[in-house]
């Protein structure tokens, strides 16, 4: 990430200096969007992608499974 981080750095700032956004939105994987914000002091949102399943749900699987390896 860092590697990308740095050559993305370089392609996108120059272009983004001459025309700044508002704010920076992005993704927790993506922290050059940070980075970004940072360098042209504007305002950055983060976001995460966060998947909710039902509890019962997952001790059903994991009876499930369990009852597998037994």
């Amino acid at each position: 990430l860092i590697q990308t981080s740095e050559k993305l750095l370089a392609a996108l700032l120059p272009g983004l200096r001459e025309n700044p956004p508002d704010y920076v939105l992005y993704d927790v994987m993506c922290p050059w969007g940070n980075l970004i914000g940072q360098a042209l002091k504007v305002p950055r949102i983060e976001s995460m992608c966060l998947l909710f399943v039902d509890p019962a749900l997952l001790l059903r699987q994991a009876a499930v499974s369990y009852t597998h390896l037994t």
